[in-house]
């Protein structure tokens, strides 16, 4: 989806000696793509303060797993321009492992959220190619060999299969997108030294992407030049949206001033996102209350307030939401509110109602006829009394 926008331009010119008001139209169109990419996992090394087995101190991946065959072998958080490889950091940043005297280090973790048209990316910084370096992708079974599905290795032989010329400061950005079935992997070489960029491709038929592994060592001395860096771990999707909405508890009630809890509940679902356990941060949702019963899309921006996450919905690949309208302090009378929420910052918003349904199936999105806004009565004497369709 697209919008145009006109641009509306008044300026004075000279002609023949008098000055006239010449209103030229420009007309510009801007092309904003409404499928924006939306962030589904994000970490760097800027994040961690200390960098240990189980941490996680991002999100949308599974929490590191990090392992090494001694003394001469390890991960740390550290600068990647430290002994001059190419600046991959993040706030002066990066992760950082090495291996020597026949030792090596391993670091994977898995991808929490994944679909169609997902692209999992990471950048890596090698220097000195003697020994073994690189990364490893996995199918979603787990991270046993019979699960390795690509393999990108940096020695003295080369890189990968990319036939990239040695630069000393080589940055290595991978991309691997979800297509079908299939998964495609770009790979950019770029130096800023040589001002040199090139994009080596390939394509790895029959396969779901589910985690990563970096590695680094062999039989080789310890100078830093031979560390692998890695950083800027991104998961993300153009086509990911908001699926369903409701409204879904209760559909009215009444607040009095000696109340403490009043809670509001309310249901998303976002294929590849709310089949998970977990709250994801580019999920937002709110409840608005206004004294009219009109479209809650045309409520004011002050008519809105941030919901929490509740739970994920047992037998449901959906989230719920609550907020507490015991907090509220809204002059007495009735109130109309309904749900809504909005995937990333600049998402569309989705309103939410409810009907008389099932639990598993009540309300939708907001409809005038069907589902409905809730009504709520503020400082009221009386319990509402299960019709709300009409508030007094």
């Amino acid at each position: 989806m697209f919008m145009e926008k006109w641009i509306l331009t008044n300026f004075w010119c000279s002609l023949s000696g008098r000055r006239k008001l010449i209103v030229i139209l420009l007309i510009a169109f801007f092309q904003v793509n409404a499928n924006a990419q939306i962030i589904i996992g994000q970490d760097d090394a800027s994040n961690y303060s200390s960098w240990g087995n189980g941490t996680n101190e991002g999100y949308g991946f599974g929490p590191w797993d990090l392992w090494n065959d001694g003394g001469s072998s390890g991960h740390f958080i550290g600068s990647s321009t430290e002994y001059e490889h190419g600046d991959i950091n993040s706030d002066g940043q990066s992760f950082g492992m090495y291996g020597h005297s026949g030792q090596f280090s391993n670091a994977q973790r898995a991808l929490v959220y994944w679909g169609e048209g997902y692209t999992f990316s990471i950048e890596i910084a090698a220097q000195w190619r003697d020994g073994a370096r690189g990364i490893s992708f996995f199918n979603q079974n787990g991270f046993d060999s019979a699960d390795e599905i690509w393999n990108f290795n940096i020695s003295n032989d080369g890189y990968g299969g990319a036939g990239f010329s040695y630069y000393s400061d080589i940055i290595l950005r991978f991309e691997v997108t979800q297509n079908s079935n299939n998964l495609e992997v770009e790979v950019t070489g770029s130096s800023v030294n040589a001002d040199w960029t090139e994009v080596w491709s390939t394509n790895i038929p029959g396969q779901t992407l589910g985690g990563f592994r970096l590695y680094t060592g062999g039989d080789i001395d310890s100078d830093g030049k031979r560390n692998l860096y890695f950083n800027n771990l991104r998961t993300e999707s153009a086509g990911l949206d908001i699926f369903w909405v409701n409204l879904q508890w209760p559909p009215e009630g009444t607040i009095m001033p000696e109340m403490d809890e009043y809670f509001i509940y309310s249901r998303v679902e976002i294929p590849g996102i709310t089949n998970q356990s977990l709250e994801h941060p580019q999920v937002q949702a709110w409840i608005g209350f206004n004294d009219e019963n009109s479209d809650p899309a045309l409520w004011p921006s002050e008519s809105w307030f941030d919901a929490g996450f509740n739970l994920k919905v047992s037998g449901q690949n959906r989230h719920e939401y609550l907020f507490n309208a015991a907090d509220l302090a809204l002059s007495s009378g009735s109130y109309y509110y309904a749900s809504r929420f909005q995937l990333g910052d600049s998402g569309d918003f989705y309103y939410g109602g409810i009907d008389a349904g099932p639990d598993e199936e009540r309300g939708g999105l907001w409809e005038e006829d069907n589902n409905i806004s809730g009504v709520l009565r503020f400082g009221k004497n009386s319990v509402a009394t299960g019709n709300w369709n009409d508030a007094d």
